[in-house]
């Protein structure tokens, strides 16, 4: 049996560092690599093979066990360190043949397409593999790159026309179309909406203004004959609370005149000389409207009385 110490995974089917992988049942090694199955240094073919290699399948690995050339100086110097521990890499050159994006050969994180099918021709040592196990130079003249998927761009791209409410079979133009006739649209909504904020500003501005006009009116009206003190109190509150103010100043009672007392017979007459008798304050309490017009309309007396009040004549 084989030194295992000698057996080397020369490729598996997990993914490298360019992010892509390659499967190893596609792997040709019959068509050139085993006619001259050599072993290069770093995929240098200027120079001499440093030896050959054996190899086998097992499972998903392609397994190589390598016979360095010992009577070359750089065979003998790699079959050292390979013996020592001192390197344990292989890169195998490969040309693809088959590749493919599609789902069941893709793993987590891979970028590039799945080599389904390839032709192996040469082994070489390498310093530092590109993944765990192996790295992968590519033979091909027409294209030594594999591509990176197209896959994943197409289901982003049926997810968006999807959400536009489109095919998901719809083109990249037809999705651009969509979203550019959105924009249009975005932006006829935003016109139209400053348009909109504009009209209700000026309409705030005239609603606000009739209101002050009906306010005024109600506090001019002679009927109820309110001070300067109370019309800047109803502004105040106005401001705070329209509708309440309006409804208090309705609800004030009209002014009443000493005259309409005086001409409306004895029983008027009657009740003018009962609050005539009344002090200021007395007045003040029960009959604020009748002290109201008797400063209006016999100052004399209202001063007269405000002054035995308080002692001091008012400002009228």
């Amino acid at each position: 049996m084989a030194d295992k110490k000698k057996r080397y995974v020369l490729s598996d089917e997990s993914l490298n560092s360019y992010k892509f992988r390659v499967l190893t049942s596609g792997i040709d090694i019959e068509t050139r690599y085993l006619k001259n199955p050599v072993i290069l240094y770093q995929h240098n073919d200027n120079i001499m093979s440093v030896g050959r290699m054996n190899l086998f399948v097992e499972g998903n690995e392609l397994i190589g066990i390598p016979e360095f050339d010992i009577e070359d100086e750089i065979g003998k110097e790699l079959n050292r360190k390979y013996e020592k521990g001192y390197m344990n890499g292989f890169s195998i050159n490969i040309e693809p043949v088959e590749l493919s994006e599609h789902p069941e050969y893709l793993l987590p994180g891979q970028q590039r397409m799945t080599v389904l099918k390839s032709i192996l021709y040469e082994v070489s040592v390498a310093n530092i593999p590109s993944n765990a196990n192996s790295t992968v130079k590519l033979t091909n003249t027409e294209n030594n790159e594999i591509p990176y998927l197209k896959l994943k761009q197409n289901v982003e791209m049926k997810k968006i026309a999807l959400k536009f409410g489109l095919a998901e079979t719809a083109t990249e133009d037809e999705v651009l179309a969509i979203i550019e006739s959105l924009q249009t649209s975005n932006a006829d909504l935003e016109k139209k909406n400053t348009e909109l904020s504009a009209t209700i500003t000026q309409a705030n501005e005239m609603l606000k203004q009739a209101k002050t006009d009906k306010l005024e009116e109600l506090l001019s009206n002679p009927k109820k004959s309110f001070t300067n003190e109370q019309k800047e109190t109803y502004r105040k509150l106005a401001e705070v609370d329209y509708d309440n103010a309006v409804k208090l100043i309705n609800l004030q009672p009209d002014a009443v005149k000493l005259s309409d007392f005086v001409n409306d017979g004895k029983n008027s007459v009657a009740k003018e000389d009962e609050r005539m008798k009344l002090s200021f304050g007395e007045l003040h309490k029960k009959h604020s409207q009748f002290l109201q017009d008797l400063k209006v309309n016999q100052p004399e007396i209202y001063k007269e009385k405000y002054k035995l009040q308080y002692g001091t004549e008012p400002k009228i």
